[in-house]
């Protein structure tokens, strides 16, 4: 959840709320932050937090780790799509995501109402796990003209192509991720508020309680590669 992280400090950077930062007791968690990025975030906030400088590893970089970094383009994401292409997972997987990725840079500023999002990319263990986040409206703002009432709805309406804009091409990027998984495998999330919705091979499940609401949206997905 290190996107969702950065996008909560540039919004409360924004609206000029200040910002504490406590760094981890931990050594490696604190060096784990700084490789991913998130130093320079906090920088950029002009907060202080007693991150470790390292060393960018450029091979790494190039084909298994995008850090932490602001997009409001397609361009943006360039780097998040091109991990997915360099890794081995399955074509049909790898294109959607692929499209669902471009979709957030184009769309953000639009949907959510915020300048930029925030995106990061890792593998571990032989999955490729993807966020992006933005701090935006939220997706029942973005969804009440085409009629959500709730964040669940609105969730499920996104995950099932609905889109703000009548546009054939818009909304796609999500029900493509959804379906994607549910042919090859791997799982995802969007959780908006309080609200979140999950994604399986075998399920999409959608539900609301969680202990801390969420202003703004988070996408997750975690593909295997084979």
């Amino acid at each position: 959840m290190m996107a969702s992280l950065a996008a909560f400090v540039d919004s409360r950077r924004a609206a000029g709320i200040p910002i504490k930062f406590v760094p981890p007791g931990d050594r490696d968690v604190r060096y784990y932050l700084s490789r991913m990025g998130m130093g320079k975030v906090l920088d950029a906030a002009e907060v202080n937090h007693g991150l470790p400088s390292v060393n960018a590893n450029m091979a790494l970089t190039q084909r298994a780790l995008v850090e932490v970094a602001a997009f409001s383009s397609e361009d943006d994401v360039a780097a998040l799509v091109s991990i997915v292409s360099y890794q081995s997972v399955a074509p049909g997987l790898q294109r959607a995501v692929s499209r669902a990725l471009l979709e957030a840079g184009c769309n953000v500023p639009e949907h959510a109402r915020v300048p930029r999002g925030f995106m990061a990319g890792q593998v571990i263990n032989n999955q490729l796990r993807l966020s992006v986040a933005d701090a935006g409206v939220g997706v029942l703002s973005t969804l009440e003209g085409s009629g959500a009432t709730s964040e669940k709805q609105a969730l499920l309406m996104a995950v099932n192509g609905t889109s703000e804009f009548a546009d054939a091409d818009r909304g796609r990027g999500l029900k493509s991720i959804h379906e994607s998984i549910s042919t090859h495998g791997g799982r995802g999330a969007l959780i908006s508020g309080q609200s979140v919705v999950t994604m399986s091979p075998n399920r999409l499940f959608a539900w609301t309680g969680n202990s801390s609401s969420y202003a703004g949206t988070i996408l997750d997905v975690v593909l295997p590669i084979s």
